[in-house]
């Protein structure tokens, strides 16, 4: 069962593919939105956002990243509006990125305690080198301290935008939790870590 998108609250969608493949990959994030946004604007905030932290100059030639997708219900609504964003990007580092069952683990921190206080998004490949990761999964420190420094680049461009971060939930009975703060975990995410 999936996260339910809280009326007043919006869904962004992040996708990305192997340039030559058709699987995509996606890193979902929930917004309380500006006041009086609409779903174009939080899909282009939120793209802008991104392009800011984690520019194509580091992402690997073998990803493109995809439109960007909002999906908003208005209060007292059921069904979200949707409203796309973006463009299609060739990423241009040409270093060899690392393989498509890996992924950085982004965590969502909130002021809550235990499970529901916390969340994860995931990082393509595309922007992690196969030589910074070790046999253990392990990012090295410098890579990890880089992709740290975007993360909290990200949070401050969506904060600058006016729009908050926002952990949902699976039961529309738990109000989305705003999110603190964003850590990249050290190991990565995904088949990698059940792998070794």
């Amino acid at each position: 069962m999936g996260v339910h998108i809280y009326p007043g609250f919006a869904m962004i969608t992040l996708q990305w593919r192997v340039t030559l493949g058709s699987h995509v990959q996606q890193a979902t994030w929930g917004i309380n939105p500006a006041e009086d946004a609409t779903p174009s604007q939080m899909a282009a905030d939120l793209d802008e956002a991104w392009g800011l932290a984690f520019p194509v100059s580091i992402l690997s030639n073998k990803y493109t990243w995809l439109e960007t997708k909002a999906a908003w219900v208005p209060t007292g609504e059921v069904d979200p509006i949707i409203a796309f964003a973006g463009d299609q990007i060739v990423g241009t580092f040409l270093g060899a990125a690392a393989s498509p069952n890996v992924s950085g683990l982004i965590k969502k921190r909130t002021g809550a305690g235990g499970r529901t206080g916390q969340g994860r998004s995931y990082l393509t490949p595309g922007y992690i080198e196969e030589g910074n990761i070790d046999e253990s999964g392990t990012l090295n420190p410098t890579t990890r301290t880089s992709l740290q420094a975007k993360c909290d680049s990200f949070f401050t461009h969506v904060a600058d935008a006016g729009h908050a971060l926002v952990l949902f939930h699976e039961s529309q009975a738990i109000l989305p939790r705003v999110i603190l703060s964003l850590e990249m975990d050290s190991r990565v995410a995904t088949q990698r870590r059940r792998l070794r």
